[in-house]
């Protein structure tokens, strides 16, 4: 009996080493700006800086009808969205910059991986003959050198040709009849290796990305809620496919999440640690040490 409780003990503590908490203390700061341009009319937001949420957005409208929007939010659970959007003519861009200071707090060298979701969005151009809607999404980590963890961009222009770079989103594609041009994409989800951190190191996790929306429209021609000007003895013709024009940009979670909710469960995100060197330090020794042991003295007693 005494050696079968010697074999627990042991057991014990070889679980002990097992679980060796390994989770990162983190610093998280969350930023948005943005501004939009109708015409002549311009109105800014930003930057607006927390650490559990931000969220906010602006709009211009001038007499001819030109009108732009633009808004960008996110909360600590690591949703976002940046948004952009114009009609006439326009020039419209949000931001969203989230900075995560990953601090080890355990006493051994720790290996750390980052799962993060990229949300899905569109670009759309409606109804112009020149115009882009174009996204920029850029995560980094900074630890001594600066290195990109994750790339991709798109450029939509009105002709309905795109410009990628970097990693194409899942499901990336283009669409859209007439003067209609569209590239959508689907949610992606995303494991980056971050490599090791000393005990008490640091590094910093940098995601940017920026939402922008241009375009060029004569004032009056294409503007929603705007009468297009009467043909003049038949030398202009307005073409239909001009009414209502617009382009947009977004890419985010669509819902304004606060701080207390959690992500969807698809949308993933959050940092892991391990122990980098399987090596167990001298304090976790001792706990093979207490089993050994008990396991020892079992034996001599038996």
């Amino acid at each position: 009996m005494i050696r079968t409780n010697a074999m627990k003990t042991l057991v014990i503590s070889l679980m002990a080493l097992g679980t060796l908490a390994a989770t990162p203390a983190q610093a998280d700061t969350l930023e948005i700006q943005g501004s939009a341009t109708a015409g002549a009319t311009s109105n800014t937001f930003g930057p607006s800086t927390d650490t559990a949420y931000v969220g906010d957005g602006t709009s211009s409208v001038d007499l001819a009808g030109n009108y732009a929007s633009a808004d960008a939010w996110g909360n600590s659970h690591g949703t976002y969205r940046s948004s952009s959007y114009g009609e006439g003519y326009f020039d419209s861009t949000a931001t969203f910059h989230r900075t995560l200071s990953i601090i080890n707090s355990n006493a051994y060298a720790t290996q750390y991986t980052m799962n993060f979701f990229i949300y899905y969005g569109a670009l759309n151009i409606n109804g112009y003959t020149t115009g882009t809607a174009s996204y920029d999404l850029n995560i980094n980590k900074v630890s001594g050198a600066t290195t990109s963890l994750f790339a991709s961009g798109a450029t939509l222009d009105a002709s309905g040709s795109v410009v990628q770079t970097g990693q194409t989103l899942d499901g990336a594609g283009t669409g859209g009849p007439g003067a209609d041009h569209s590239y959508a994409w689907n949610g992606t989800n995303i494991s980056r290796d971050l490599g090791i951190l000393d005990a008490g190191g640091m590094m910093t996790i940098n995601f940017d990305l920026v939402t922008t929306a241009r375009g060029i429209l004569p004032s009056g021609s294409g503007l929603c809620g705007v009468a297009a000007a009467p043909a003049a003895a038949a030398l202009t013709v307005v073409d239909p496919a001009f009414q209502c024009a617009s382009i947009y940009a977004s890419l985010g979670d669509p819902g304004d999440i606060e701080p207390d909710t959690l992500m969807p469960l698809n949308a993933v995100f959050g940092i892991t640690g391990t122990p980098a060197n399987p090596i167990p330090l001298p304090g976790t020794l001792s706990l093979v040490g207490v089993g050994l042991a008990a396991l020892g003295l079992a034996r001599r007693r038996h």
